[in-house]
């Protein structure tokens, strides 16, 4: 075990993410061990945490082993906390002990497929900032056929509503099945993108995020891995 900064402890913890740490203690009270914590360079030894807790505003909090979530999305439910009137969110689909869990990567209320849930706010931060250059892997279906000038066009970028919008890599399965590869992920970009060159998107499933895949996960539930093991998963059930 070693020592984590307060950072990294407050991202574990699900508390704050690691980039917010400094907001995050001039607005909290945060004790350790009976000493308060302000700067940002803190140490706390790992073992610790597990016997002692962290006082944040008078709560206890224990460092846990949490999971990392791998959820089959369906279709016709959102990625968020909250949800507008009639809709419904990812985590009506969880556990209650997740519903603090921060997610990688929106796929909207038309689209399915994997969405990766933690309370490392610093393992979603790797996921899904442009400046780590995730792989993101989509299969996607069609309208209709576009012919290979347009698939090009993807690939080195359309400009759509101000925004420069590419694909990183693009594999064709038939004439209106492709995989998709993106490395950042703009608002609803794969779906603009073939509208611009030519047809409709009318199914979207995401099957890869960096280091997690969707496999065999039946829509609407989800399996849990360690952050070490991704492969390693155990199926659960819908709520």
């Amino acid at each position: 075990m070693s020592d984590l900064r307060i950072g990294r402890v407050l991202s574990r913890l699900g508390l704050c993410s690691r980039r917010d740490t400094a907001a995050f203690l001039e607005t909290h009270s945060v004790v350790f061990n009976n000493s308060p914590i302000t700067e940002l360079n803190a140490l706390i030894p790992e073992e610790a945490l597990r016997k002692k807790p962290l006082l944040v505003d008078g709560r206890d909090y224990f460092l846990r082993n949490d999971p990392v979530l791998l959820l089959h999305k369906p279709v016709g439910f959102v990625c968020s906390h909250k949800a507008q009137k009639g809709q419904k969110t990812i985590f009506t689909l969880l556990p209650p002990e997740y519903e603090n869990f921060y997610f990688a990567g929106r796929l909207d209320a038309d689209s399915e497929g994997l969405v990766v849930l933690s309370s490392d706010g610093d393992l979603i931060y790797a996921l899904t900032h442009p400046s780590q250059q995730t792989i993101k892997k989509y299969r996607v279906t069609l309208q209709r056929p576009i012919p290979p000038t347009a698939e090009q066009r993807s690939l080195s970028g359309i400009i759509d509503r101000g925004e420069k919008l590419k694909f990183h890599k693009l594999q064709k399965i038939s004439p209106i099945q492709y995989e998709v590869y993106l490395t950042e992920g703009k608002k609803r970009e794969i779906r603009r993108v073939f509208a611009r060159i030519g047809s409709e998107v009318t199914r979207l499933i995401r099957v890869e995020m960096g280091p997690y895949s969707l496999g065999s996960i039946p829509e609407g539930q989800y399996v849990t891995v360690t952050p070490e093991d991704p492969g390693s998963r155990e199926t659960k059930s819908p709520q």
